[in-house]
């Protein structure tokens, strides 16, 4: 689907094309309409392109990472990418419906109408696309942070899930925020970077400052998650240990009557083996022993 809106003010005058989920019709109509090429719609619309910049025939192309929310499913963030090509006074924006909604807040933003250049438009969806990381953060952190109150209160093996969930989706983002400053970080020293007036430059240093934060806050928030879950495994082997202590325990008590019971199952003669309370005897014998054995496993605080 290819969505238009017309950009005009007293600055500038372009076309941003919108195509979500591009189709065999929206190849076929940009194709014969906008001169593109099939190799280069297929490259545009490559869900698995990595973010980078190329400059090719009069052409700006841009691919850059955005945090893809969880869904049914897939439990935890990924990415996916938005593809920017920009050539003369057109623009335009390729990505998948799980990109949308950054879309949909540049649509929604009036400010967009009044930039004073394609450059500047750029730019503009850019750093949309690069906070939209830190309300991604925002919602892994609060998530985190829910599955440690529970932890404080029990472990369960739900919880260590979620957990992991929480992992999966961090690394995606540190994957992101990295690549998109490796991206960015090369940008100046490009023709499109050395075509930037000077306010177009104070938006590319704002775009800079947050993705260097997020990337610092993704990987600060993995470093919190991975000494939580340290400390959860921790914790769970230390009640598992305890646990295997305590069947030690009663392997060894109950071993005691076994011992006593079997010495008289067997063909010789032993003390009160044909006394009427000889079982009293034997079952007070093994009371005894266990007794005993309980107090010196607490005197040398074995339990």
């Amino acid at each position: 689907m290819i969505s238009t809106t017309h950009i005009q003010n007293d600055s500038t005058d372009f076309t941003w094309y919108d195509i979500c989920e591009l189709t065999p019709e929206d190849t076929k109509i940009l194709q014969k309409e906008y001169n593109l090429s099939n190799d280069l719609l297929a490259y545009a619309s490559d869900k698995h392109e990595r973010p980078h910049y190329d400059h090719r025939n009069q052409s700006v192309l841009i691919v850059f990472d955005i945090p893809q929310w969880p869904h049914e499913s897939v439990q935890h963030f990924t990415s996916c990418p938005i593809t920017f090509l920009m050539r003369e006074k057109q623009i335009f924006t390729f990505h998948t419906k799980q990109a949308q909604y950054v879309i949909d807040k540049l649509k929604n933003d009036q400010t967009i109408f009044q930039v004073k250049s394609i450059n500047e438009f750029l730019l503009h969806s850019l750093y949309k696309a690069t906070i939209s990381y830190t309300k991604a953060l925002l919602e892994v952190n609060t998530k985190r942070n829910q599955i440690d109150s529970k932890l404080n209160q029990k472990i369960s093996n739900q919880q260590i899930l979620d957990l992991s969930e929480v992992e999966k989706s961090l690394i995606y983002i540190i994957s992101g925020t990295q690549t998109n400053l490796m991206m960015l970080e090369k940008l100046p020293n490009s023709p499109f970077g050395q075509a930037l007036s000077d306010e177009d430059l104070k938006i590319y240093d704002n775009i800079m400052i947050e993705a260097h934060q997020a990337s610092r806050m993704a990987e600060i928030s993995a470093e919190v998650t991975e000494r939580i879950t340290i400390t959860s495994n921790n914790l769970l082997n230390n009640n598992l240990n305890d646990i295997m202590k305590i069947l030690t325990y009663w392997s060894l008590l109950l071993t005691i009557p076994t011992i006593i019971t079997g010495f008289y199952g067997m063909n010789v003669f032993l003390p009160f083996a044909n006394a009427h309370n000889a079982w009293l005897v034997i079952t007070g014998v093994s009371i005894i022993l266990m007794l005993l054995l309980v107090w010196y496993l607490k005197a040398n605080r074995k339990i």
